[in-house]
């Protein structure tokens, strides 16, 4: 198992979202607004890397066109982004957990 630096609390909304009881539009604007008050890693690319993303999921959550499928992408992207490993120890070191259940 990994040493995770962060932990992002999704679930809360991550069942609704399943359920699509909340539009994709709510799940992106609640991870972004998460993802914000994470505090910095420290890490130069990593912490541009969250930025970016933030921005990405600001810039869905404005999209009324924008669907469940549509999400996928910025999903994955976040996965990335949390399972970065910032050292080649064991266990190593990682950016953040994304707890969904």
């Amino acid at each position: 198992m990994a040493n995770w630096q962060r932990k992002l609390k999704l679930k809360d909304v991550w069942p609704k979202a399943k359920a699509q009881t909340i539009t994709p539009q709510e799940l992106a604007f609640t991870i972004a607004e998460r993802l914000g008050k994470l505090l910095a890693i420290g890490h130069k690319i990593v912490d541009q890397r969250k930025a970016d993303l933030i921005s990405d999921l600001e810039d869905f959550a404005q999209d009324v066109d924008a669907g469940w499928d549509d999400i996928d992408d910025l999903l994955v992207e976040l996965y990335d982004w949390a399972d970065i490993e910032l050292d080649d120890k064991w266990p190593t070191v990682k950016v953040c957990w994304v707890e969904t259940f």
